[in-house]
């Protein structure tokens, strides 16, 4: 009986995580020293090294051996500092109301830069870079019914959606009444784009690997495409910056007692999900948020409005009669108060990160 020990190397492809295991198995009739033989593993996304030695080898199969072993923790200690981007897909759910959407070229941009303020937050270079961390890009799925490879990203986000389409015609096949705002990105509506979105995010949730953030609009579509009702809520309008009642498990996913966050919504998910973790509620919407480990995670806010983004968004609503004269002035008294969208970005970053 001969032993054959055998050195194996994994690493995450995004270099998240390493390790090195030598065994031991039976190995009769195999001599010498088996070269490296390199493999790849789809399931769990990572590439496998494997080196094999008889435990009759000779002194020069030993040295071999040995210097393969110094080249693999040469090589996880390298790709413990270089890692490959983050790839987020930011699946654009609307085009922001005109002067948003030449400020920051889409709701894309609007992401992108609360993504990096989000990562300058989090502060560590080392599983992230600020600079070279994330691959974002960007999908006008209203207008060009276009989805990314689930194989090509790590992660989809769903971005909000106006209930009145206020943008200018031009930029939208949605908007069909070019004389005032009209009805068109309800997240329970029979709409072939919104019936096709619906059908991505459920082979998202099929699959274990590609995360997803749900944002507003996003995290409505998540609830339907776990079969829960999602509608118009008889609580009315809840917008600008309002207080997010937490549960104690979204306590511990944000990092905080009580969450402030931009809202703009009066459609809500009605109840949550079965298997799904509820992160929080207010007084007009009981599902604010949900969890699903290594899975999703949504919130029915906007963490990424800055106060400029709600304040343009309320007047320009108010302008086309959306919001009553008393409602958008007591909007716009909250639009621009201290709330909590970057940390809630931090805690996507961390839901995102972990294996």
């Amino acid at each position: 009986m001969q032993d054959l020990y055998l050195l194996h190397h994994s690493i995450n492809c995004r270099g998240m995580k390493k390790s090195i295991d030598v065994s031991k198995v039976d190995a009769s009739g195999i001599a010498g020293f088996v070269s490296g033989v390199r493999s790849r593993d789809p399931i769990r996304d990572r590439n496998i090294i494997v080196w094999a030695l008889p435990g009759r080898a000779t002194l020069f199969d030993c040295y071999i051996f040995l210097s393969h072993i110094y080249y693999v923790v040469c090589s996880v200690a390298s790709s413990c500092i270089m890692h490959s981007p983050l790839r987020i897909a930011v699946l654009e759910c609307d085009t922001p109301i005109d002067k948003i959407n030449r400020r920051y070229n889409g709701y894309g941009g609007v992401f992108r830069i609360f993504l990096k303020a989000s990562v300058n937050a989090l502060n560590q270079p080392e599983r992230l870079d600020p600079e070279t961390g994330m691959e974002i890009t960007a999908w006008d799925i209203v207008n060009d019914d276009k989805y990314p490879n689930l194989e090509d990203v790590d992660a989809v986000l769903l971005t909000g959606s106006s209930t009145y389409q206020l943008g200018d015609p031009k930029h939208s096949k949605a908007y069909t009444n070019h004389n005032g705002p009209k009805p068109e990105h309800n997240s329970f509506e029979d709409t072939p784009w919104i019936n096709r979105l619906v059908e991505f995010t459920q082979q998202v949730l099929a699959q274990d690997r590609v995360r997803l953030l749900g944002i507003c609009f996003g995290h409505q579509i998540v609830g339907r495409a776990l079969g829960s009702k999602v509608g118009r809520s008889d609580q009315g309008w809840e917008i600008a910056v309002c207080d997010m009642d937490m549960t104690d498990e979204g306590k511990e996913f944000f990092g905080r007692d009580k969450i402030r966050i931009q809202q703009m919504h009066r459609d809500i998910v009605f109840e949550y999900p079965p298997n799904v973790i509820p992160l929080g509620s207010s007084p007009r919407c009981v599902v604010q948020g949900m969890y699903a480990p290594r899975r999703f995670v949504t919130v029915q806010g906007h963490p990424e409005f800055t106060g400029d983004i709600a304040t343009e968004t309320i007047q320009k609503r108010a302008e086309a009669g959306v919001f009553k004269e008393d409602q958008a002035q007591d909007a716009l008294s909250r639009a621009n108060l201290e709330h909590d969208g970057v940390a809630i970005g931090v805690a996507f970053l961390k839901f995102l990160l972990e294996e």
